[in-house]
């Protein structure tokens, strides 16, 4: 079936070890469903281990009947056996994680020892960094430095006016500056004061959008990326050109360097708020290459749109896709439909050779990086 992801599935990541087949084979019902924690993740390699850092942001779940656990920063040590360690650092860590209200529905990315989280929204009028009611977009940028284990707080520029950026992607690029840059795309514009992203509603909100899940905020385009100086602290505007993506929210987006010194990002699936068959041509593909920042659309017919999954480098220019919503059904109970469907990638898995822009009917394992895919050496040779 369709499922929800959510970002602590990043751990998949480190089944780079055997290379198997993604053919048929019963489906796993991992799904989060509506109201379940929205807990934002990273993950930090540090003296070739691996670890996954979890309650940087987020929310209390809507439903069950367990204990939550304390608030504050989390992380997961993976072993060789397919298991692990969870450990609660809040003893050790900034004490901002266990005395101020948390950030929720924002972009989070990692890289060069930090941890990153942009805009999302905030859950209380308390003083602090989410000086604002209740489910209101906020301009907060937290960068946590895992090393010294302090965490600031930046403010991240939204457009002009009450406007600013949610449901957007951010990765984490190595390859540029000091200590790299951060590129942030897509996504909607929510407006800063109380209103559709207000309390009620039988007490969920609506997430910016209006009846049948029609947005009531503009979409972002992708003519224009955002793009942070780690170094400099500094936020720029670059202009993109190429086949750019139709403007949409709720995608995933990951990168790869590849083999010639380019940087490739990909950005897959998303909706619009339209739910439905309007909702097919959002079954796409784009791949933004760096230092060019031209985007070429990989070919293939679309017909399982998506939102709501996350993608993840796992090794050798390929990304793992996990999960998503169905977005084509609609009706009275649209949202429970999305997750009833049979999901067509098998466990709700895929993967995406960004070397050859299309879906892979396998994972290679151990597998070098690839040259960047045709059209866009095609792009570079041409200049």
């Amino acid at each position: 079936m369709y499922q929800k992801s959510c970002l602590i599935l990043l751990m998949l990541a480190f089944a780079d070890t055997v290379s198997h087949s993604l053919g048929p084979r019963p489906l796993l019902s991992s799904r989060q469903a509506d109201g379940a924690t929205d807990v934002s993740a990273f993950l930090r390699r540090a003296y070739h281990a691996w670890a996954l850092y979890t309650g940087f942001a987020g929310t209390n779940p809507h439903f069950g009947d367990q204990a939550f656990s304390p608030q504050g920063l989390w992380s997961f040590t993976p072993d060789k056996s397919a298991g692990g360690t969870w450990t609660c650092l809040n003893g050790s860590t900034d004490g901002w994680f266990t005395s101020q209200p948390r950030p929720y529905q924002g972009q989070v990315t990692s890289g060069h020892g930090y941890g990153f989280f942009m805009w999302g929204k905030c859950q209380s009028r308390e003083t602090g960094w989410c000086p604002v009611l209740t489910r209101t977009p906020s301009s907060t940028f937290i960068t946590y430095s895992i090393s010294d284990k302090k965490l600031t707080n930046a403010g991240a520029p939204g457009p002009s006016g009450r406007q600013l950026p949610a449901s957007m992607g951010a990765i984490y690029v190595p390859n540029w500056g000091n200590e790299g840059v951060l590129v942030a795309v897509g996504g909607s514009q929510e407006d800063r004061r109380e209103g559709s992203n207000a309390p009620g509603n039988n007490g969920q909100g609506n997430n910016g959008q209006g009846n049948n899940g029609q947005s009531n905020n503009g979409q972002d385009s992708f003519q224009t990326v955002h793009v942070y100086d780690v170094n400099e602290q500094r936020w720029y505007e670059q202009k993109t050109t190429g086949d750019i993506p139709e403007p949409r929210k709720d995608f995933c987006i990951a990168g790869s360097p590849s083999s010639n010194r380019t940087h490739e990002i990909l950005v897959y699936a998303g909706w619009n708020g339209q739910l439905g068959a309007g909702a097919v041509p959002y079954d796409s593909a784009y791949v933004l290459t760096l230092p060019g920042f031209y985007w070429a659309k990989a070919d293939y017919a679309a017909a399982h749109p998506r939102h709501g999954l996350s993608c993840n480098a796992v090794g050798g220019s390929q990304i793992l896709a996990i999960g998503g919503v169905d977005t084509t059904q609609n009706g009275s109970d649209s949202y429970a439909a999305g997750f009833k469907t049979r999901d067509p990638f098998p466990r709700g898995l895929a993967i995406f050779d960004l070397g050859t822009l299309a879906w892979s009917p396998s994972y290679q394992a151990n597998r070098p990086l690839q040259p960047p895919a045709s059209k866009i050496q095609a792009y570079y040779n041409a200049k």
